[in-house]
């Protein structure tokens, strides 16, 4: 294969009692809950054991990409509580480490994502419009 684009799970999203995601997939009466396997993403409690398991599945792309070939990820960063994660940066950090070449970002606009006036009026929350393109070479 030449190319692999592929957008993974975010983590225990859909664990956040309060997160919009969850909320629309109730409203929709869709599974919270992909599974209750341990070795589903969604399940993995800590941030960094779901960045290294992500990216050891991830690695495995390179048995079928040919030389030269790229893998492009589509990921978000997100917020989990007060805490900021920025997912693009991680994951492409884990998988130069897997021997992947970092070769640039693309920004995905979400145009139709509407604005919410988190924190207001206590403290400034931006909102997230955009997912980033992570393109890694073998």
């Amino acid at each position: 294969m030449k190319l692999v684009v592929t957008s993974p799970p975010y983590w225990n999203i859909l664990h956040k009692k309060d997160h919009k995601a969850k909320q629309e997939r109730v409203a929709k009466k869709l599974d919270t809950q992909y599974s209750s396997d341990t070795k589903d993403f969604g399940n993995i409690a800590d941030y960094n054991e779901f960045v290294s398991e992500l990216a050891d599945t991830l690695a495995l792309t390179r048995n079928s990409l040919v030389d030269g070939g790229h893998l492009c990820i589509v990921v978000g960063d997100f917020r989990h509580k007060a805490k900021y994660y920025m997912f693009h940066a991680d994951i492409a950090t884990a998988m130069e480490k897997r021997g992947f070449t970092l070769k640039g970002l693309k920004i995905l606009y979400q145009r139709h994502k509407r604005v919410f006036p988190y924190g207001y009026p206590y403290s400034y929350v931006p909102n997230l419009h955009h997912q980033y393109i992570v393109v890694l070479a073998k």
